[in-house]
C-alpha cells in the first residue's frame, strides 16, 4: 500500500481530524526517522509502512485522551509518541525527554525541519529533572499529562519520576501504552488506575490497551 494512502486510511480509522499538511508532516517525520536511522539506530524498524503502523498510528492513538495544555512524553527516544502529537495537536506544547544524546538530537533537528514551534526537547535522564518550586510549594513547569510509551514499568517509572511528578497538575494524568498487557503493577499510595482502554491499530494485529492514571 503507498504510504499516503495508508497514513490517510488510519487517521480516518482512529477518527482524528487532519489535514493535508498534517499528513504531510508526518510523512516527512517518516522520511527523516529513515535517514538518520541509517547511521543514529534510532529505530529497529526500517520499513516505511511499519513505520506508519507501529509508530505512526500507535502514536496517534493516544491523542484523545491527552490532558490540559502542557505534555511531557519521558523516554521519547526517537520522539515517539510526542512528534506526531505535536503535529495534531499545535495548541498544546509538548516536552520530549531522553537521555540519549543522538536520539535528542535527532528530535530536536525535526522539529526544526517540520516547523513545530509547540515542541521542546530536554537531553537529561528522568532522574535529573528538576522541578522550579515557588514559594507556595507549587511547580512553575507544570504538566497536564504524563506520557509513558516504551521507557519502564510503572513500578519503575514512578520511582524515576519522582521529581516530574511533582510537576504534574492536582487533576492531571499519567497514560501509560502498554502493548498486549491490559493491566498495572501495584501503583503506590495516591494513585489510581481510572480506565484501561483497548485500542485497534490500523494495519497492525497486535494487541494494545492504553492505562489512564490519576492521584486519589
Amino acid at each position: 500500500m503507498q504510504p499516503e494512502l495508508q497514513l490517510a486510511g488510519g487517521v480516518q480509522q482512529l477518527n482524528i481530524q487532519a489535514d493535508d499538511k498534517q499528513l504531510d508532516l508526518l510523512l516527512q517525520y517518516v522520511q527523516l526517522l529513515k535517514k538518520w536511522n541509517q547511521t543514529y539506530n534510532l529505530t529497529a524498524i526500517e520499513d516505511t509502512n511499519e513505520i506508519i503502523s507501529k509508530h505512526i498510528l500507535d502514536s496517534l492513538s493516544v491523542a484523545e485522551y491527552l490532558q490540559g495544555e502542557n505534555i511531557i512524553d519521558v523516554g521519547s527516544g526517537a520522539g515517539l509518541p510526542g512528534i506526531p502529537l505535536a503535529i495534531f495537536c499545535p495548541d498544546k506544547q509538548f516536552t520530549l525527554l531522553d537521555s540519549n544524546a543522538k536520539k535528542t538530537r535527532f528530535i530536536q533537528q525535526a522539529a526544526i525541519d517540520l516547523g513545530l514551534k509547540n515542541v521542546q526537547v530536554l537531553h537529561q535522564r528522568v532522574e535529573d529533572f528538576l522541578p522550579i518550586i515557588e514559594a507556595n510549594g507549587k511547580a512553575t513547569n507544570e504538566f497536564n499529562t504524563l506520557l509513558s510509551r516504551a521507557f519502564a514499568a510503572s513500578d519503575k517509572l514512578f520511582v524515576s519520576c519522582q521529581q516530574i511528578l511533582k510537576c504534574l497538575s492536582e487533576q492531571g494524568r499519567i497514560i501509560f501504552m502498554l502493548g498486549k498487557q491490559n493491566h498495572l503493577e501495584a501503583l503506590p499510595n495516591g494513585y489510581n488506575v481510572v480506565d484501561i482502554h483497548s485500542i485497534e491499530i490500523p494495519n497492525l494485529e497486535a494487541q494494545r490497551h492504553i492505562a489512564i492514571v490519576e492521584r486519589n
